[in-house]
């Protein structure tokens, strides 16, 4: 795939600031005198998290990258990422059944998150200096344009799928 094709999603401003982001995993950020916290730090066991792979000069296909500390780890040890992420302006969460729970409410609150999450991505990803790229899709509904890769990683996200193994088999397409 060129790295210049239109399918690759862009940050929503260059002048993201902290206030816009919400961080899902804890990172150190260049130019920050602290950790910014997140929900989960995995930072001392990242290596066992991955199971030791190899990622240089490897191709890998990330689900979901969340405030992307994976993302940019996988990409310290050599790896090129591209990062499946959903569009909030066009995708809508595969929201797992709730009797309890208005979904409309419940999804609309998700994407609201998840804009600030995206947010942290991108601007962890300019902090950096990153190369990954991100294509905005639903994991069913990938373009087949977007090639093959050596690893597919999908972390926990597919727990939020409806259908996991359609999600699973969709990557592994890939």
């Amino acid at each position: 795939m060129k790295n210049n094709s239109p399918i690759f999603a862009k940050p929503p401003s260059n002048s993201i600031s902290l206030e816009d982001c919400e961080f899902y995993h804890t990172q150190v950020i260049p130019g920050l005198s602290v950790p910014i916290k997140g929900e989960w730090d995995l930072r001392k066991g990242v290596d066992e998290y991955l199971g030791h792979v190899d990622f240089k000069n490897k191709t890998v296909l990330e689900l979901g990258p969340a405030s992307g500390y994976l993302t940019f780890h996988m990409e310290k040890l050599g790896g090129n990422i591209i990062c499946i992420d959903l569009s909030t302006e066009k995708d809508s969460w595969d929201i797992v059944p709730d009797c309890h729970h208005n979904l409309n409410i419940k999804e609309r609150d998700f994407m609201n998150k998840l804009k600030k999450v995206q947010n942290a991505f991108w601007y962890t990803h300019k902090a950096l200096n990153s190369k990954a790229k991100v294509i905005l899709s639903h994991v069913n509904d990938l373009p087949a344009e977007i090639g093959i890769y050596d690893i597919s990683l999908m972390s926990s996200v597919i727990l939020h799928l409806q259908n996991p193994f359609l999600g699973i088999q969709n990557m592994l397409r890939h």
